[in-house]
């Protein structure tokens, strides 16, 4: 985890803590900032994700280079 990613999560965080804070006492400002930050932290969540993703396959493992494709293909027909 990058630390814009945890800067994203501690966003998220305090955001759904401020909301739930919100519902209990009716302040309507305070629930608007918690979603706020909720929405920010999201943001910056998914900024570090796509920054990483670059060099990661959707199943979550290192994409193959295109020179390492041959071998790998040679791997799986013996």
């Amino acid at each position: 985890m990058t630390s814009d990613s945890l800067a994203g999560l501690g966003k998220k965080a305090k955001g759904y803590t401020k909301e739930l804070v919100a519902e209990f006492t009716g302040d309507a400002r305070l629930q608007e900032e918690g979603r706020r930050e909720i929405v920010e932290g999201r943001r910056e969540g998914i900024a570090s994700t796509s920054d990483a993703s670059s060099s990661v396959s959707p199943r979550g493992g290192a994409r193959e280079t295109p020179d390492q494709l041959p071998r790998a293909a040679a791997m799986r027909h013996p």
